[in-house]
């Protein structure tokens, strides 16, 4: 029995029996099967969904330096014009100082109402209501932790009202080790959902 040069999968030899023909298209296929499975599946590989209820928030903890990951947020806050704020993890710890960043972009109704910014230097602020009646239920965020100045861009952020395009970028320059994010109202509670993807690019 001979094997491909990339894979190894089993394939027969060109003086091997006919009569043996099915057992070794059988090889070939589970050795396929098997490496197929082990692939990511795609770009974009899950790496957990949290149901969120009536939660104060949610630190994604044990993410890897020199990696690429995708938040998707999914639901609604307990309270009117609030703010879902992010900060980064250190070691264990929620890091509360060294914020810098900005944002541009158009709200729902073509103006430049703030959906998001990162003006503040103790956390990165996305806002979840402009007003009573108008508030964030969708947002997406690539967070990028190379091995300094820690960053992510956060964009295309979607209101009760229609969507919402956003660039807005923030860094940490006094971090040289980030292995979370934790996510989290100003008051009130979340409902809902966060899915945490890694790129595998």
């Amino acid at each position: 029995m001979a094997v491909t040069p990339n894979y190894s999968w089993p394939v027969p030899l060109d003086t091997a029996y006919v009569k043996d023909g099915a057992q070794a298209i059988t090889d070939l296929g589970d050795a396929i099967d098997a490496t197929v499975f082990g692939l990511p599946s795609g770009a974009l590989e899950l790496v957990s969904t949290t149901a969120l209820t009536a939660s104060g928030g949610l630190s994604l903890t044990s993410l890897s330096l020199n990696t690429r990951y995708k938040i998707l947020f999914y639901g609604s806050c307990s309270a009117d014009n609030v703010n879902i704020n992010a900060r980064f993890r250190e070691n264990t710890t929620d890091k509360t100082t060294g914020y810098s960043g900005g944002s541009a972009g158009k709200s729902y109704d073509g103006t430049t109402q703030e959906i998001g910014y990162a003006d503040q230097a103790n956390a990165f602020i996305i806002r979840i209501g402009i007003s009573a009646s108008i508030y964030l239920s969708q947002f997406e965020m690539d967070l990028i932790i190379p091995t300094l100045n820690i960053g992510f861009l956060q964009s295309n952020a979607v209101t009760n009202y229609g969507p919402t395009f956003r660039s807005l970028g923030m860094v940490n320059a006094s971090m040289t080790n980030c292995n979370g994010i934790t996510i989290y109202p100003s008051s009130g509670n979340l409902t809902g959902s966060i899915s945490l993807y890694k790129y595998n690019v």
